[in-house]
């Protein structure tokens, strides 16, 4: 079995998990953090709590998507795991594809 990340194979599971991290893009983290916090309301104006945060603290910001990835890290494990093949989804908006591996020698032999 392999997985396609994005448009890239792998063919080893935890390589596709890693994969699957590393393409997550931080608006995904921005809409966790907005989510669970709200907006922040300072003198009848209204911000997002990722903006706030980003704003205000980048380093704490950076650790809390650290924190984050880490925490999704099993949850994103499990769904790759729980793939077959054919299956087509999208994890925090990473398009993955679960798909037969291929045979390449079998191929090249049927082809003699």
């Amino acid at each position: 079995m392999k997985w396609i990340v994005n448009g890239e194979e792998h063919t080893e599971f935890f390589t596709a998990v890693n994969a699957v991290i590393n393409e997550i893009h931080e608006s995904e983290f921005d809409n966790y953090l907005n989510n669970t916090y709200g907006n922040i309301n300072i003198c009848d104006l209204e911000y997002s709590a990722a903006d706030v945060l980003a704003d205000v603290d980048p380093i704490a910001y950076r650790d809390k998507l650290i924190v984050w990835l880490t925490m999704i890290h099993d949850e994103v494990e499990g769904d790759l795991d729980a793939m077959c093949y054919g299956d087509k989804v999208i994890m925090y908006g990473v398009y993955v594809d679960c798909v037969e591996e291929d045979d390449e020698e079998e191929d090249a032999e049927d082809d003699e």
